[in-house]
């Protein structure tokens, strides 16, 4: 016993510093590479020595990786128990640190393939682990014991969604996207008991007119009353949480959440998928980073997943459990229109397979049949009858959406869902498995078969109806959230395959879903900002070092990219499939199988690529994330320039341009200026310390360096006549307002240090007594290391610098101490 302890005991002591070593090296990366807007690659290393020794370092840990993995294999095989197994299984840890240091190999293996090791290593470590842990347990069926540890875990989960929705609440704020339009239905509900929003608007419309109403998605009904044309039933359910405020909005959001999972778990179990199974595909949806997150806002999203989930249960659980699945059935049909009024198709096909299922089910004597079925029948009614009785006082019988116009008016929309970069599958790619799973159900069984036309229906009621506009794939959303709605209803054939296919099918779930799971907690906790943070999900992720490279071989309808990578992207996810169908066909034929499936996953990704490089191509890589402050002190540009230039190598050439970036002028503005003229009359005094001075912007845009870091910045042109005066300020703090240049032409680089929580910097310029004239020929903005100069980068010969990068500015305290 005393041996086996001291055999688990050094294997976790000596396997606890790579995992360490992994979040070292993800939180002070040592090196990047990065594609700069001329299309070049630079390449940021710690130190020159530490770039010539890497490949030595690089080795030296592998070497140490294997001999670990060979060392702690041998010790645990000589120990049995639950501790051992565990540590069997997270082995693969292990590797964290390599797949770290991956992303340093793009100087010998490209940018792009460099770029795939870091985010897809850890998603198949964790597929790795996933099937260490579980292999063909996942067939295995349930005990008491097992719907004891869901209960609490269900539990644990509402917590955490209480918990993180009050962080978010707090860090990027409560409206996010159409937040505020549910939020204001919930206020008047609080406030004065009912949905009518004049009173709320009140103040709106008096500062924007009724102009404001349609931005804020009111309608205006003949009797002069205001109602939202969002759905209601979310307030609706909220309302006597309001009354406690954002705790209380995110308890019941929490509780929904909650619900939803349960939901979910309920449903696979009645379709007897083996509770591990059910486990997977539930929890690494619940964890993902669209399901968590809309879990935590005030959205109807959740709850029509909730609702959906519990329909679902029924179906399956009618046979068994009559009474309960009818009234479940029809609450939940009944209420999904209500949640919202796209939702009803799916609520439409669940209580049609509900009814015929019930009708022709053996074993119920028919007066007691119909009875239910009448029962459920009613209830629907009901719930239908108040929707349209609502609409009907709400929009004096008119419609809240103009539905005719809007149902297939972009049916391309629907294989957007999967193909487009605003769709589901970027964000969800266990739907990919999921949907192939469907067909592949139906040959276990008739109850299996029977629930995967239940969910094939589902998916195709919410494709058809709302995957069809140009809404699901825009707005200010986390994308895919049209399609999410039915994904519960996939959840039990998913698990029924999951329980029956073979370890290749099994590991690729994992890995799929694992994606979005790491994901959230990744960039989840790293949210602080905007509400904006919240929609830009792979940007967000693109804005970390070592994940700024982030392959996405997906191509968008509505961006106007040309067709050829449309195509490609269409052909990666088709192909993607296909190698899925493969996969769960391994234990028939494995070696053909096996060697038709590679040949399919070449074929993909080599589509994929190529749908990147058209997207993304010319595109640089968060090349401004090199100007924060960062352990990086040597920096390579390829190519065989010993002496690169800055602007060149970085932003290219300077632009072409017909006319001038900025003209200001004491003169008015004639018919022939150009449209970048400004008369100084024409700007109102606005200088920082009430001095009579008119500064006009140089660069319209501000440079958003809101962090501890540095950038270049470039202003060519020339003074025509009188004296210019240009200054550069962080939010409320004067960088420089000292360069005073007469007439003549001029070339200067302000290299600017910026801090963090300062704010966003501001380049301005102004006519000395306000008189005179000066046209800007044009801006360069790079990024730029005070360590650039010593790795051999030069700045144009003409160009004069003023390096305010050493400057200390004197407030309350040093800004720059």
């Amino acid at each position: 016993m005393k041996s086996a302890v001291r055999h688990i005991l050094r294997c976790a002591f000596v396997m606890l510093p790579f995992p360490i070593l992994f979040a070292l090296l993800l939180d002070h990366p040592l090196a990047a590479s990065f594609r700069t807007e001329s299309g070049a690659t630079l390449h940021a290393w710690a130190s020159k020595s530490f770039l010539n020794a890497f490949p030595f370092l690089a080795l030296a840990l592998l070497a140490a990786t294997v001999f670990v993995w060979q060392w702690t294999g041998r010790q645990l095989s000589q120990v049995a128990g639950p501790p051992a197994r565990l540590l069997r299984a997270t082995r693969p840890l292990l590797f964290l640190p390599l797949v770290t240091i991956g992303g340093y190999l793009s100087p010998w293996i490209g940018l792009t393939a460099a770029g795939l090791i870091l985010p897809y290593g850890c998603a198949l470590i964790a597929a790795w682990m996933l099937e260490n842990l579980l292999g063909d347990s996942v067939a295995t069926a349930g005990t008491g014991r097992n719907t004891r540890l869901f209960t609490w875990s269900i539990l644990v989960y509402g917590i955490f969604i209480f918990a993180i929705g009050l962080h978010y609440a707090e860090t990027i704020g409560q409206e996010a996207g159409d937040e505020a339009h549910y939020l204001i239905q919930l206020e008047s509900l609080v406030t004065e008991g009912n949905l009518e929003l004049s009173t709320e608007m009140q103040a709106t419309i008096q500062e924007h007119g009724h102009a404001a109403l349609a931005r804020s998605h009111i309608i205006e009904n003949a009797e002069g009353k205001l109602y939202s044309y969002h759905s209601s039933g979310l307030p609706l359910l909220a309302w006597p949480f309001g009354y406690f405020g954002t705790a209380g909005r995110q308890l019941i959001l929490a509780i929904i959440a909650a619900l939803a999972v349960a939901g979910c778990r309920t449903a696979c179990l009645a379709a007897e998928a083996p509770p591990r199974a059910a486990a997977v595909v539930i929890w690494t949806l619940a964890f993902s980073y669209i399901w968590a997150m809309y879990s935590t806002r005030f959205l109807p999203e959740i709850l029509g997943c909730s609702l959906l989930a519990w329909g679902c249960w029924a179906l399956a659980a009618q046979r068994e459990r009559r009474w309960s699945a009818t009234i479940v059935a029809a609450l939940c049909c009944g209420f999904l229109p209500h949640a919202h009024v796209r939702w009803a198709p799916a609520s439409l096909v669940i209580a049609t397979f509900f009814g015929f299922e019930g009708l022709f089910m053996k074993g119920e004597k028919l007066a007691p049949k119909l009875a239910r079925l009448f029962t459920f029948a009613a209830i629907y009614a009901a719930f239908g009858l108040t929707l349209l009785h609502l609409h009907a006082t709400f929009y004096s019988g008119a419609q809240a959406y103009e539905y005719d116009k809007v149902l297939l008016s972009y049916p391309r929309a629907m294989w957007g869902m999967f193909m487009d970069r605003r769709g589901l599958l970027g964000l969800l790619p266990a739907l990919l498995w999921f949907v192939v799973a469907l067909p592949f159900c139906v040959t276990l069984g008739r109850r299996a078969a029977l629930r995967a036309m239940e969910a094939t229906a589902i998916l195709a009621a919410v494709l058809l109806t709302n995957c069809t506009t140009t809404a699901a794939l825009v707005g200010a959303c986390i994308p895919g959230r049209y399609l999410l709605t039915a994904v519960p209803a996939l959840l039990p054939p998913a698990a029924l395959v999951l329980s029956r296919c073979g370890r290749p099918a099994r590991v690729w779930l994992y890995f799929l879903a694992s994606m979005p799971v790491l994901f959230f907690a990744y960039v989840g906790s790293r949210i602080t900002e905007s509400p904006e943070a919240f929609f830009r999900v792979p940007e967000k992720l693109r804005s970390h070092i070592g994940f700024h490279t982030y392959w996405e071989p997906l191509a968008s309808y509505l961006q106007n990219v040309g067709p050829a990578s449309i195509a490609f992207a269409s052909a990666f996810v088709a192909l993607l499939m296909l190698f899925t169908a493969l996969l769960f066909m391994w234990r028939r034929q494995p070696r053909l199988v096996g060697a038709l499936a590679t040949a399919v996953l070449a074929a993909a990704l080599a589509c994929g690529f190529r749908s990147d490089r058209l997207m993304n191509g010319n595109a640089d890589t968060r090349l401004f994330l090199l100007t924060q402050t960062t352990p990086w002190k040597h920096y390579v540009a390829e190519g065989n320039d010993p002496n690169p230039e800055i602007f060149q190598t970085l932003i290219g050439e300077p632009p072409a341009r017909s006319s001038p970036a900025l003209v200001l002028s004491d003169r008015a503005k004639a018919a022939d200026d150009s449209a970048n003229f400004i008369s100084i009359q024409t700007i109102p005094p606005n200088d920082w310390d009430g001095r009579n001075i008119r500064w006009q912007t140089i660069r319209p845009n501000q440079i958003r360096h809101n962090f501890d870091g540095h950038f270049a910045f470039r202003v060519v042109g020339r003074v025509n006549r009188g004296t210019a005066r240009f200054a550069i300020r962080q939010g409320a703090v004067t960088l420089d307002e000292d360069l005073v240049l007469g007439e003549g032409p001029f070339d200067f680089t302000w290299l600017v240090r910026t801090r963090k929580h300062l704010g966003h910097t501001n380049t301005i310029l102004t006519l000395e007594d306000g008189a005179g004239e000066v046209t800007i020929l044009y801006y360069q903005l790079a990024p730029y290391s005070p360590h650039m100069p010593a790795s051999g980068f030069t700045f144009p010969p003409t160009t004069q610098l003023r390096d305010l990068t050493g400057k200390v500015f004197h407030t309350v305290e040093n800004i720059f101490p």
